[in-house]
C-alpha cells in the first residue's frame, strides 16, 4: 500500500506541474507549436480537484513529500483559477 501511495503522490505532483506549464505556455508562448484554445485556462477547475483527491488519498496511506507538494500546488492552482474567473467577470461589467 505504501508503494501505491507514493505513486499517487507522484502522479498528483506531475499533474500540477503539467497544468502550471500549460497555463504559463498559453500566455508566454514558450513552445509555440502547442496550439490550444482557451480551454487551457478552465482546465484546472476540472483537473486539480481530481489531483487533490489523489494527494489526500496518498497522504492518508503514507505521508510523503510528493503528495504534500502535489496537494499544495494543485490547491494553489485551483484557487488561482477561481480568482481568475471572479476577477474576469468583475472586469467585464
Amino acid at each position: 500500500m505504501r508503494n501505491l501511495a507514493n505513486i499517487f503522490g507522484k502522479i498528483s505532483f506531475c499533474i500540477a506541474i503539467v497544468v502550471i506549464f500549460l497555463c504559463v505556455n498559453y500566455f508566454a508562448k514558450i513552445i509555440p507549436f502547442i496550439h490550444v484554445t482557451s480551454f487551457i485556462l478552465v482546465m484546472p477547475l476540472y483537473i486539480c480537484p481530481l489531483s487533490i483527491i489523489l494527494a489526500i488519498f496518498s497522504l492518508t496511506k503514507n505521508k510523503n513529500k510528493w503528495a504534500i507538494l502535489g496537494l499544495v500546488l494543485n490547491g494553489i492552482m485551483f484557487l488561482l483559477e477561481i480568482a481568475f474567473i471572479i476577477m474576469g467577470t468583475r472586469l467585464l461589467r
